[in-house]
């Protein structure tokens, strides 16, 4: 019973703010035990959903190691390893409207860039969307979204200006 309360309340949310189910339910083990033990109402359990936060990182990449032991996450935050959870395109997309452009989110960096010669090729932003989506390590990283900003790279002003916002 408690379980179908949950999932009703995620459609709705997830009806009233035009974002896929799948999206919103990420989250659903960690409401459904904070409903078991009494912590949510319907209305809180509403409230945690729009105060979601997530932290999208690489675990054998050594800068998120350090990036993740200076944001401290808390048990709120939800911590998703690109590699083997990937990126959904709803998340992608929804980083790139607070970043203002799939380019903003894209790493140079990685060796699937240099070996596919994509420095040399006039790359729109589908391209870019394309490419994040295809292959985990083109994901500009650490990424921190909350639900009003994105915060894409391991600079030590975004990591700052990052804990500031999951702290909030």
């Amino acid at each position: 019973m408690l379980s179908l309360c949950i999932i009703s309340e995620l459609r709705i949310y997830a009806q009233n703010y035009a974002i896929s189910i799948f999206e919103t339910a990420k989250n659903y083990q960690i409401l459904k035990m904070s409903a078991k033990q009494g912590y949510l109402t319907s209305s809180l359990l509403l409230q945690q959903i729009q105060n979601m936060k997530q932290i999208y990182h690489l675990a054998t990449c050594q800068t998120c190691k350090k990036a993740l032991a200076f944001l401290n996450p808390g048990p709120e935050v939800e911590v998703i390893e690109i590699k083997s959870q990937g990126i959904t395109a709803d998340a992608l997309d929804k980083m790139a409207e607070f970043a203002g452009s799939y380019e903003s989110l894209f790493s140079r960096r990685a060796q699937l860039y240099k070996k596919r010669g994509l420095a040399e090729q006039s790359l729109t932003e589908q391209d870019y969307r394309s490419l994040i989506l295809e292959h985990y390590t083109f994901l500009k990283r650490p990424v921190v979204l909350t639900d009003t900003n994105v915060y894409a790279g391991h600079a030590k002003a975004t990591l700052e200006a990052a804990k500031t916002a999951l702290s909030q």
